[in-house]
């Protein structure tokens, strides 16, 4: 298990500069990167739920109104629940997403200590907890490992974006891909970082 703090930060880029010639340019370009603390695991989760298969702007504009709706940009699960499945929806939240949410507000509330656990598990752990959850898959899972527990050899697997970049900058498929993507680790959280920052800019 590794966490991000200014030593994994610099020990990263060092690694994949000296490995990787792609990963080297983008770093020299990009300087170093690292993820922002994002608060609540509960918000964290729900917001992940809510952006999956949508664009990041129509995501803001729905994780703004749920904020609006709860009147606190952090979700409270007892509130979550107290809210009528038509209300989600009428903000914008598919049906389906809306049942996922307000099933994992359940589980929550249930176990006051679900997410704080996860500070003592191995990521392998936290990945196999969560997508028992239903609207929870491999990819929101990893997401959530990458940008709100901040572990650092996190690839979310599928992800388009990552795809795209690697597609882009890198001639590779099938058994080449999986070993450029081991390569990488253990810091393949910070790879992935300057993959979308590549996207991000084009």
């Amino acid at each position: 298990m590794s966490v991000i703090d200014q030593a994994t930060i610099e020990q990263a880029h060092a690694s994949l500069r000296s490995k990787d010639k792609v990963l080297k340019g983008l770093i020299e370009k990009h300087g170093a990167l690292s993820i922002p603390d994002s608060g609540d695991s509960f918000t964290a989760l729900v917001n992940i739920i809510i952006g999956q298969q949508l664009s990041g702007k129509v995501a803001t504009v729905i994780q703004k109104r749920l904020g609006g709706l709860l009147r606190n940009t952090t979700y409270c699960p007892d509130a979550i629940q107290g809210l009528s499945g038509s209300s989600l929806r009428d903000i914008g939240i598919s049906k389906l997403k809306t049942e996922y949410i307000l099933s994992l507000a359940a589980t929550v509330i249930k176990n006051r200590e679900y997410f704080s656990r996860f500070e003592f598990m191995q990521d392998s752990e936290i990945e196999n907890t969560l997508v028992r959850n239903r609207g929870v898959g491999v990819w929101s899972a990893r997401i959530f490992l990458l940008f709100h527990l901040r572990r650092a050899n996190i690839y979310p697997q599928g992800d388009a974006s990552l795809n795209k970049a690697i597609e882009e900058l890198y001639s590779v498929s099938g058994s080449e891909l999986e070993r450029l993507i081991d390569s990488w680790s253990p810091y393949r959280t910070f790879a992935c970082l300057h993959l979308w920052r590549y996207i991000d800019e084009k």
